[in-house]
C-alpha cells in the first residue's frame, strides 16, 4: 500500500494542494505519524494555504499548541 504522508508530500512538491490535503487527511485517518514529515521543505508550496493551519491543529501541532508546551530543563551542576 501507499504511504499517505509520502503521497501528500509529492503532491505538495508538484503544487497540487487539493490532492496534497486529501492525502494528508488519509494519513491522519491511518494514524500515520506526520510530525517530522510536515517540516519537510516539500510542503513549502502549501504552507500559505489556510488548510495547512487546520491540518496542523488536527495533529496537535499548531503554533499555539506548540507554544503551550512547557519545557523544564535542569542543567547538571
Amino acid at each position: 500500500g501507499q504511504n499517505p504522508g509520502s503521497v501528500a508530500q509529492v503532491y505538495a512538491w508538484v503544487g497540487d494542494a487539493d490532492s496534497c490535503f486529501a492525502w494528508l487527511d488519509k494519513a491522519i485517518g491511518h494514524g500515520e505519524a506526520l510530525f517530522g514529515d510536515r517540516l519537510s521543505h516539500e510542503f513549502d508550496s502549501v504552507r500559505a494555504d489556510p488548510r495547512w493551519v487546520i491540518f496542523n491543529e488536527r495533529i496537535g501541532r499548531s503554533p499555539e499548541q506548540l507554544a503551550a508546551i512547557e519545557f523544564k530543563v535542569t542543567l547538571p551542576k
